[in-house]
């Protein structure tokens, strides 16, 4: 198997994926629509959830930190709802809006 110092690998999958996805995620947003983006990162969660179940199941660490990429890149898209809100709220509530968007990730 692989041994518990390797761990971290899977941590820095999910970072590195996280940090990769913001300039297409921008990009595909700026061509595509911020909803067809959105939809998308759900899929691309299910699948790298679904790829980490499996890794579990057949333990087998590559296609884990795979799943873990997979479910960083879609975490650094979803950063973008922020910039959503602000977008599509009205002026009134868009604080409120603002601060329950921010603190849902709390």
């Amino acid at each position: 198997g692989v041994s518990s110092a390797m761990a971290p690998i899977s941590v820095a999958s999910l970072l590195f994926g996280s940090s990769l996805s913001s300039a297409p995620g921008s990009y595909f947003m700026e061509c595509y629509g911020r909803r067809f983006v959105f939809v998308g990162t759900c899929f691309i969660v299910m699948v790298g959830v679904g790829l980490a179940e499996f890794s579990l199941i057949s333990k087998d660490f590559v296609t884990l930190n795979i799943a873990a990429f997979l479910v960083g890149f879609a975490q650094g898209i979803g950063q973008f709802y922020r910039f959503a809100v602000v977008e599509v709220s009205e002026p009134y509530p868009k604080p409120i809006a603002i601060s329950f968007v921010i603190s849902g990730g709390v």
